[in-house]
Parts: C-alpha cells; structure tokens; sequence
C-alpha cells in the first residue's frame, strides 16, 4: 500500500516513513553517526532534502539546534517528517515546509544537513526524484550547495554525503566554488561506489 508506514528505531529516535519518502539506508547511517556526536550550537539548522525527517530530528534531539526548517519537495517525505518529529515530541521545533529552499534567507543559519539524491539519472530525464540528482548525479547537490552558501553565516557547517558516482572532482570543485573548506570525515565502500561524509565550512566572503 502507498502509505504503509514503516518504523525505524535508531538509539533514541523514532523514524517515520510513508510510502515513496527516502527509507534510511547505507547512506543515512553514515551521516547520522556523524550527528550523532555532533556537538554545535546552532540556532537554526536546515535539512534539505529531509526525506523521514531524521538528520534534522537527530540535530534536534542532541541540542545541537533550537530549531531545524525541514525542506523536500515529494509529499510522502513531508508527511514521514511531520510524523517522525511527533513521534519524538520535536514538533514545535520544526518547521516542514514544501520547498526546494529559495526563499531562505541570505546569513540565516548556522547549521545545514543533506543528503540529497545522489544518483545518475537512468534517462535523460529524472524519474525518481529521491535518488536520481540529475543526468551526472550531481546536480541536486550543485543546487543544495548554492543555496547552503548563501543561507550559512561565516564559520557555518554544511554536512554533506555525497557518493562516487556523483562524480567526486566535480563534487569537490562545486564545494570550493560556492566558498566551502571541506574534509572528509568518514567513508563507506559499497559493492557499486563509495559515500563519502564531508564537513564543509563556510569560509569568509
């Protein structure tokens, strides 16, 4: 059924998901232990592309945020995340919002956490919008980083996964160009290509 709700326990957090929302994965997992023992003190986070909502309850849930605006565009991942966040009483800390992120404004956040759609488009054309990022993989992740340039004040973090296939030269250079100094934190190697978890910082304009 479309929106079978499924239940994922991770630590202390409930995960929602409703039929065609992201399901936690290989991906998630990186990129929430890498929260997990995250230790900012934001005031307002963003995850972009939320998906279930669980990167952003996650920030939430450790205190490393006072709010998070939970950003996707497919209803089911609006849905999970509003259902993820009352399953964890985070409710009036989050704001879900219907949008791809262009009316957030300029030196806004502190904090801002993705793990956007990653893969190649099979076709010319995207078909499956929570994994295919475009024809060359990257292009969801070239938008999320221009928009986490712009929101992010100096000193910012942007958490980013981001996988082999995305193309990682042009993954690295789309990070320096939009003034981000990044490191990889941590890495997976799959049977099909690599995650890589990076920590980018926004540097001085």
């Amino acid at each position: 059924m479309k929106n079978h709700e499924l239940l994922y326990i991770f630590d202390d957090l409930v995960v929602v998901a409703i039929g065609d929302a992201y399901k936690p994965a290989e991906d998630t997992w990186l990129i929430y232990t890498y929260l997990t023992d995250l230790r900012a003190r934001a005031h307002t986070c963003v995850d972009m592309g939320s998906g279930t909502g669980i990167l952003g309850a996650r920030v939430l849930k450790n205190g490393s945020a006072k709010r998070c605006v939970f950003l996707d565009v497919l209803g089911d991942a609006l849905e999970s995340t509003r259902r993820t966040l009352a399953a964890n009483n985070l409710s009036s800390r989050g704001l879900v919002v219907s949008s791809d992120g262009d009316f957030l404004r300029e030196r806004s956040v502190e904090l801002v956490v993705s793990n956007p759609p990653y893969l190649p488009a099979h076709g010319r054309m995207v078909e499956d919008v929570a994994t295919e990022g475009g024809p060359r993989g990257h292009e969801t992740i070239e938008f999320f980083t221009r928009l986490a340039s712009s929101a992010l004040h100096p000193g910012g973090l942007y958490v980013l996964l981001y996988s082999s296939l995305s193309g990682e030269e042009e993954v690295r250079r789309i990070l320096q160009e939009k003034g981000f100094t990044c490191s990889v934190k941590n890495y997976k190697k799959l049977f099909f290509e690599t995650l890589y978890l990076a920590e980018c910082v926004r540097n001085e304009d």
